[in-house]
C-alpha cells in the first residue's frame, strides 16, 4: 500500500526520503498479480509480493502515481528476494531492477482521458485558488482565536500563515479542526505578512510560551502553510518553540527557496524582506538550514505534486518525514482530502492507511516518489 523512494535533484539538493501510497500491476511469464510497491527510485523498486520470484526472472510492470491519468509502465529484472521481508498479506520482499522505464503508450481513448483529467485538475486548481482568496478576505479579525480552554478535547495546536496572508487564510483548515475537536489558535502576523520571517517566528514563539502557561500544558501542535513554515522551522531551531512542540506540521513551506520569489520581487521586494529570504540560496535559508532539526520535536512536511510555488524538491527535510500528496499550493488548506491526512498526523495515524499507527521512518527510511521526478 505504501511505495518508498529517494528524491534527487541532481545539481545541488541532497537526497530525500518522500512517502506516499502505491501499488504495481506485474506480469511475470503469463501470470499477473498486484504488489504493494515498498521502495522506488529511477533505478529500480521493491516490492511486497505473496509468491517468491525467481533471481534474474523478468517482469513487466505498471503502476500510477497519485492522481495521474498515464501509468508508467516497463520491465525490470529480479535482483533479490527476501523471504519473510514484507507484510502479512505479502510476505515476500523482491528488488527490481529497471531495464526499461517510461510512460504507457497514448492512443486515442487514453489521450482523451488525460486531456479531461488535466482540465478538470485545472478547474479544481482554479477553484482551491478562489476558496483560498475568500478565506484571505476574513483578514485578522479579533475572534480567530476560536481555541478557549474545554473548546476541544485533543491536543491544542497553532496555525502560521504564509506569506501576504492573513489568518483567514487558513480558515477552513481552522473550522475543520475544530470540529474535529482541536482547540486552534493562531497569532497576527501583521497586515499581510510581509516583515521578516525572524521577527515573525519570535511572535509566534512568545505566542506559545504564552498558551502552554495558560493552558497549563507542556506541549502543543503547529501547522505551517507555506512562509509559516519557515516561521514555524526558523523558531524551532534558532529560537526557543521546540521546548513547547510535540509535532510540526509544515504543508507546502518552501524550506529551500521558490523562484516564484524572483516574479513578486519588482512589486513587493521594496516592502517586505521576507520575500528576499525565500529566494533560493538566499542568505537567510543557508542559515536555516544550519544545523540538525531539533530531535525533541516530530516534524512532517506534506508537498503536493503540482504545487508551483513550493515544488516537491523545495518543500522537503532531510531527517522529516515527508508525505507526498496530489494538488497543488491552495489544494493543501482547502480540500478536505489532504485535510484528513493532515488530521491523521496529528492523531498518529498512517495518512494514507488511516487504521494504522504512523511509522515511516525519516531520511531515506521509508519514501516514495516517481523515478521521473
Amino acid at each position: 500500500m505504501t511505495a518508498r523512494a529517494e528524491v534527487r535533484e541532481r545539481r545541488r539538493f541532497p537526497r530525500v526520503a518522500v512517502y506516499t501510497k502505491l501499488r504495481a500491476l506485474l506480469r511475470h511469464e503469463r501470470t499477473y498479480f498486484v504488489a504493494d510497491v515498498a521502495d522506488l527510485s529511477a533505478g529500480g523498486m521493491g516490492i511486497m509480493a505473496r509468491d517468491p520470484l525467481d533471481i534474474g526472472a523478468l517482469v513487466e510492470f505498471e503502476f500510477t502515481l497519485l492522481d495521474d491519468v498515464r501509468p508508467y509502465v516497463g520491465r525490470a529484472e529480479v535482483a533479490w528476494v527476501k523471504i519473510g521481508g514484507g507484510n502479512d498479506l505479502c510476505p515476500c520482499a523482491i528488488g527490481l531492477r529497471f531495464l526499461s522505464l517510461g510512460h504507457k503508450r497514448l492512443d486515442l481513448s487514453s489521450f482523451t482521458r488525460e486531456v479531461v483529467h488535466w482540465n478538470t485538475v485545472g478547474l479544481q486548481a482554479a477553484v482551491d485558488a478562489l476558496r483560498y482568496a475568500r478565506s484571505e478576505l476574513q483578514g485578522n479579525v479579533t475572534d480567530r482565536e476560536l481555541g478557549q480552554p474545554g473548546a476541544g478535547f485533543r491536543r491544542p495546536l497553532l496555525l502560521i500563515h504564509g506569506w501576504l496572508g492573513t489568518r483567514g487564510a487558513l480558515g477552513l483548515v481552522e473550522r475543520r479542526l475544530k470540529k474535529a475537536g482541536f482547540p486552534v489558535f493562531s497569532v497576527d502576523l501583521g497586515a499581510l505578512n510581509v516583515r521578516e520571517i525572524e521577527v515573525s517566528a519570535k511572535l509566534v514563539t512568545d505566542k506559545v510560551d504564552h498558551l502552554v502557561q495558560r493552558l497549563g500544558i507542556d506541549r502543543i501542535d503547529v501547522i505551517g502553510h507555506s512562509m509559516g513554515g519557515l516561521i514555524g522551522l526558523y523558531a524551532l531551531k534558532r529560537l526557543t518553540l521546540a521546548n513547547h512542540v510535540r509535532r510540526f506540521v509544515a504543508v507546502g513551506a518552501p524550506f529551500h527557496g521558490t523562484p516564484v520569489a524572483f516574479a513578486g520581487l519588482p512589486f513587493f521586494g521594496w516592502m517586505s524582506k521576507s520575500l528576499w529570504q525565500m529566494l533560493p540560496d538566499s542568505a537567510f535559508l543557508q542559515d536555516l538550514h544550519r544545523g540538525a532539526l531539533p530531535s525533541e520535536v516530530e516534524i512532517f512536511c506534506i508537498v503536493a505534486r503540482n504545487d508551483l510555488l513550493a515544488p516537491v524538491n523545495r518543500a522537503t527535510l532531510d531527517g522529516a518525514h515527508n508525505i507526498l500528496v496530489a494538488g497543488t499550493h491552495a489544494a493543501l488548506v482547502t480540500t478536505d482530502r489532504v485535510f484528513q491526512q493532515i488530521r491523521a498526523i496529528l492523531e498518529g495515524r498512517d495518512p494514507f492507511e488511516p487504521a494504522k499507527p504512523f511509522a515511516a521512518g525519516v531520511g531515506g527510511k521509508q519514501s516514495a516518489r516517481s523515478a521521473s521526478a
